[in-house]
């Protein structure tokens, strides 16, 4: 199968382009940098014509519109059976009591609107395939009915997440009604050790649950290869409720 990784330099995006290349599948993986990053030259060493690396930033729209235009004349050669949407940041403190207005928007650009436009765009490329499949890396901080008032700091962040699961939802959705059956996929990675954790700070954290990046992307994969109903999902494969 063949894959597009929007977000793969580093931490969870890196780990599934691995894990992906480790079992045979061919990727295309997105980073900001118009120069491939190292890991990817020697990935791409390593796994000789399977990965393909396109420069695209999620909150410069002159960047996604190029980035799609490559990708599309990539996926005329091979098909793209599923696009992983991984870019993301947490602003952190990110209180809503006393936010700024520019960081708001800043965070809402990047988790949000970013992540829903290149998801928008893709539809006609991803089409093509059998699968037909968008995914995006969501979190747990997401969820409206399992609401995690206590995570002191990250509100901002789950407000960015929230409206990508709804935004997801209703891409699936108008999709259908234009006769375009999407398999959309929502995922929780789990708690995973990434410098966006080590940023954080979360007093009731269970160091316990924290997993590291090569787990959840195994998991994350396997929620991309084993047919499932769309929805949100943990790294796990256990449902999540919206």
């Amino acid at each position: 199968m063949r894959f597009l990784i929007v977000g793969s330099s580093r931490g969870i995006g890196l780990a599934i382009t691995k894990e992906l290349l480790s079992r045979g599948h061919s990727v295309i993986a997105t980073t900001r940098s118009e120069v491939q990053d190292e890991v990817l030259t020697e990935l791409s060493a390593q796994y000789p014509g399977k990965l393909v690396h396109v420069t695209l930033d999620v909150v410069i729209e002159s960047s996604i519109d190029r980035a799609v235009s490559k990708i599309d004349a990539l996926a005329k050669e091979e098909h793209i059976d599923w696009a992983l949407i991984v870019a993301g940041w947490a602003l952190y403190p990110g209180a809503v009591i006393d936010v700024s207005f520019e960081d708001m928007l800043k965070q809402v650009k990047i988790n949000t609107v970013g992540p829903l436009y290149v998801a928008q765009k893709l539809i006609p490329i991803v089409n093509r395939s059998e699968t037909k499949g968008i995914a995006v890396l969501s979190s747990d901080s997401g969820s409206v009915n399992r609401f995690l008032g206590q995570e002191e700091g990250l509100g901002v962040y789950g407000i960015s997440k929230v409206g990508l699961n709804h935004g997801m939802r209703h891409l699936e959705q108008e999709a259908k009604r234009r006769g375009i059956n999407l398999k959309m996929l929502c995922i929780h990675p789990g708690v995973v050790k990434t410098d966006m954790l080590a940023s954080i700070t979360i007093e009731e954290l269970d160091e316990s649950t924290v997993i590291d990046t090569t787990t959840s992307a195994k998991g994350v994969t396997d929620l991309l290869l084993i047919p499932r109903a769309n929805g949100f999902y943990e790294w796990t494969g256990a449902e999540y409720p919206w």
